[in-house]
């Protein structure tokens, strides 16, 4: 019980294996379309965050 938060994030910050191309890191961030596919991985920047965010779910709108 008591894991402290930083032990809880470190368990995230690890490897990932896929069959075709083996291990690969994982991810600070991602964007998951509503069918399953990723349509974007982020290292810590937003970059290309918008785009993919306009192509998936359209232009902004007001609340």
């Amino acid at each position: 019980m008591g894991k402290s938060r930083e032990a809880d994030r470190r368990k995230f910050e690890a490897c990932a294996s896929f069959p075709a191309i083996g291990m690969v890191q994982t991810p600070a961030a991602g964007l998951t379309r509503p069918d399953g596919h990723v349509a974007w991985v982020g290292d810590g920047t937003t970059k290309g965050l918008a785009d993919a965010l306009f192509t998936w779910f359209g232009p902004p709108t007001s609340a």
